[in-house]
């Protein structure tokens, strides 16, 4: 392959050609804390270390043997994620903690936590646009996931904006007790 002989040209065809199967291999996938931009990049790797170790024999074609390689790049990497990224991420307290409630979205909880981004709208105007629209989305009571399609954002996205909403909603839970 003219790519595995540095050729430029060949490997931007290559990644050309090859970046639809990636982003279809990686759709259904999710890597806890991770977007799925970072799967896509961990897929091309993949598929540029397939380029790389592909060996033509009869009855061997490169295309199998690039997903196969970009599977085993993406496996290697979710398992990356749940073992060391996400570690903080996983075990972090939900943003209902921020607030001091615990438990299910009853609809006092629903109440409660209209009441508290009222006040905290009051209080504390430094919220951003996502951050607010985020905080404002989980209060009634939907999931990180739908969160980010309803946003139309990765779910990584959101999961920093909430980790920035729990760190100003601590702060102001401080200043209010104070």
């Amino acid at each position: 392959m003219r790519a595995q002989d540095g050729d430029r040209n060949a490997e931007t065809e290559l990644i050309r050609r090859f970046t639809p199967m990636v982003h279809k291999i990686t759709g259904p996938l999710y890597a806890p804390g991770c977007g799925h931009d970072d799967l896509v990049q961990e897929g091309l790797i993949g598929l540029w270390r397939a380029a790389g170790d592909f060996r033509p024999a009869p009855g061997r074609n490169f295309a199998g043997f690039a997903a196969l390689c970009v599977r085993r790049a993406l496996i290697s990497y979710i398992i990356y994620c749940r073992r060391v990224k996400s570690t903080c991420l996983n075990e972090g307290e939900p943003i209902e903690a921020a607030f001091g409630v615990a438990g299910g979205m009853s609809p006092e909880r629903v109440v409660l936590g209209r009441e508290m981004l009222g006040m905290l709208r009051r209080k504390m105007g430094r919220l951003s646009e996502l951050e607010a629209r985020v905080l404002r989305l989980r209060a009634v009571g939907m999931g990180q996931k739908e969160t980010a399609r309803t946003c139309g954002c990765p779910v990584k996205m959101v999961d920093n904006a909430l980790q920035r909403v729990k760190e100003k909603l601590v702060n102001f839970r401080e200043e209010v007790r104070a």
